[in-house]
C-alpha cells in the first residue's frame, strides 16, 4: 500500500512562508550565532539581527547544521504516523546538513515510513524550486521513492545565479574553496557565481564594477538577457537580502519585472540567515528552471 508523502527541507531554502504553507513544506532550522546571539534561523534570529551585530561589532555570523538527533526528531514525527518523507537540504558541498540528514534517515526504525534525502546540490532559491517540484509530484500521487529519483534527475535543470557585494563573508565562512581572488569590494569589483546542481559545485561568473545598486542592476540585466528563451517562464525566483534599502529594493524588483515580462509567476523572496551568513549583505539572486526541465512548472503559474 502506497503511503502519503511529507516534503521537508532546511532553512538554507529561501522559500517564502506563504508558499511553505500553500504547498505544505516543513522546515528544520539551522543554528546561527553572531556575537552574543545564538539561536535558530527564523525562530530566534533573523537577518536584521545579523545586520545589527555586524554594524555594531563587525562580527561575522556563523551557522551550524541541525544535529542527527534533531533530524531524527523531525523525521520521526512523520514516519511514526506512517508517512514517507522526501527531504531536500542544502547541497552537501555547502553544509553538513545534508550528511546529518542522511545519517538520521539511515538510523530510523525500519518499521516506520521511509525517508529519502535528496542532495539539492545548491542553496537558497534553487532549493525552493526543487522543494516545490517535490510538493507538486506529491500532490499528483507520485510515491516518495519516485519523487526522489525524479528530483535527482532534474536538479541539473534548476539554475541559480547570484551577485555578491564582496567575498568577505564567503571567505570567513570557509565553506567555498578557490574563490578568494574573484572580487575586491575595495576596488568596487563585485563577483557573481552560479551553482551547478548536478555536481553541487560553485562556478564563477562575470565581475561587475561600480557602486552597489548600479552593479546589481547590471548583474540582473546581463543574467536575464543570457537566459531569455532558455527557461521555463512558469516560475522564477528573485531572492535578495533585507539589507538592501526599500528604495533600492523597489527599483530592483521593478527592473526584474520589466526585463522578464514573459514570466508568469515571479516569486520575490527574502534571504534568511543561513544563506545570508555565507553570501553576505546586499546579495541578489535569480533562479529559473531550464526550458527542458522534466518536471513541468505550468501548474505553479498564476
Amino acid at each position: 500500500m502506497q503511503r502519503n508523502v511529507i516534503v521537508t527541507t532546511d532553512t538554507g531554502n529561501d522559500l517564502p512562508l506563504d508558499l511553505r504553507e500553500e504547498f505544505g513544506i516543513h522546515y528544520i532550522p539551522l543554528h546561527v550565532t553572531a556575537g552574543d546571539l545564538e539561536g535558530l534561523d527564523g525562530v530566534d534570529i533573523f537577518p536584521a539581527d545579523l545586520q545589527r551585530v555586524y554594524n555594531e561589532q563587525v562580527v561575522y555570523p556563523k551557522t551550524a547544521a541541525p544535529s542527527i538527533g534533531e533530524y531524527q526528531a523531525m523525521f520521526g514525527q512523520f514516519t511514526a504516523q506512517g508517512y514517507d518523507v522526501v527531504h531536500v537540504p542544502l547541497g552537501a558541498n555547502y553544509s553538513s546538513s545534508c550528511q546529518a540528514a542522511q545519517i538520521a534517515a539511515s538510523t530510523m526504525p525500519e518499521t516506520d515510513g521511509e525517508i529519502f534525502v535528496v542532495d539539492s546540490g545548491s542553496v537558497s532559491g534553487a532549493i525552493a524550486m526543487i522543494s516545490l517540484q517535490a510538493a507538486r509530484l506529491r500532490d499528483e500521487g507520485v510515491p516518495a521513492r519516485e519523487i526522489a529519483e525524479r528530483l535527482n534527475e532534474n536538479k541539473k535543470n534548476v539554475k541559480l545565479y547570484f551577485y555578491l557585494e564582496s567575498l568577505d563573508m564567503v571567505a570567513k565562512g570557509g565553506r567555498v574553496q578557490g574563490v578568494g581572488s574573484a572580487g575586491n569590494s575595495a576596488l568596487s569589483i563585485h563577483p557573481s557565481f552560479w551553482t551547478d546542481g548536478q555536481t553541487g559545485s560553485l562556478q564563477p561568473g562575470k565581475k561587475y564594477r561600480g557602486q552597489t545598486l548600479a552593479a546589481q542592476k547590471a548583474f540582473l540585466e546581463t543574467t536575464i538577457a543570457s537566459l531569455r528563451g532558455k527557461i521555463d517562464p512558469s516560475l522564477v525566483f528573485f531572492v535578495r537580502t533585507t539589507s538592501i534599502s526599500p528604495e533600492a529594493d523597489e527599483e530592483l524588483c521593478a527592473l526584474v519585472r520589466s526585463l522578464w515580462p514573459e514570466v508568469q509567476r515571479l516569486v520575490i523572496a527574502d534571504m534568511a540567515c543561513t544563506c545570508l551568513t555565507h553570501a553576505g549583505f546586499d546579495c541578489v539572486e535569480l533562479v529559473a528552471a531550464a526550458a527542458e526541465t522534466t518536471i513541468p512548472l505550468a501548474a505553479f503559474a498564476k
